[in-house]
């Protein structure tokens, strides 16, 4: 056999043995995408808020002078913790009959269509927007959509430093606070007597449910 000829029988044979080489380790990683295999979603724990030790509290003025607060019971909803992406979002609902104030006629007011109109609009909710977890923690701000008589509206309130530690799946309390119009939510009657701007303050304690 010339040279020539045990030349290519030779590159014959080192093309076959690449053929039965394994495949590089990336080829292998990168097949399960290749074939569209599921990709697991990320855990979310639900924390739900306890409504016996939850409520929201309201204060608004009289004649630019005069402070009437009331308060709301049974202040329900959940804190959804996203353990991959660090963030939680807050759930809060509120029954706007379960109102209470020093004075009952004050608070059959308030109850009426001039004010929280709880007959057609039985219920005040707010959802925040996805907020990284060490805002319940250190404090900081919380936006999201308030929703009142019906009238959703974009807002911005403040949470204080609080006690929440999703890691250790310990109980969770925080306080959060700010400002809203009364007038965005359709609230216009008495603007003569009564203030427009509306102070709230939400007292939240949440346990992590059962696995």
């Amino acid at each position: 056999m010339g040279i020539g000829a045990l030349a290519l029988a030779w590159a014959a044979c080192a093309l076959g043995a690449r053929d039965d080489l394994p495949a590089p380790p990336q080829a292998a990683a990168a097949a399960p995408a290749a074939h569209g295999e599921p990709v697991a979603p990320p855990v979310t724990r639900r924390w739900t808020i306890d409504g016996e030790r939850s409520n929201a509290q309201f204060r608004i003025r009289l004649l630019g002078i005069v402070p009437m607060s009331g308060e709301f019971t049974q202040l329900r909803g959940e804190i959804a913790f996203d353990a991959a992406r660090g963030e939680v979002h807050v759930d809060a609902r509120l029954p706007s009959g379960e109102l209470r104030m020093d004075n009952e006629s004050h608070a059959a007011w308030a109850r009426s269509p001039e004010f929280f109109d709880a007959a057609n609009h039985p219920t005040i909710l707010f959802q925040s927007r996805p907020l990284p977890v060490s805002v319940l923690r250190d404090g900081g701000a919380i936006d999201g959509d308030l929703t009142l008589r019906g009238v959703t509206r974009a807002v911005g309130l403040k949470v204080e430093r609080g006690t929440c530690d999703f890691a250790r799946e310990r109980e969770c309390t925080i306080e959060v606070y700010g400002q809203v119009r009364r007038t965005d939510f359709g609230m216009a009657a008495r603007r003569a007597t009564v203030g427009d701007w509306v102070s709230l303050r939400l007292r939240i304690v949440a346990g992590v449910e059962g696995d």
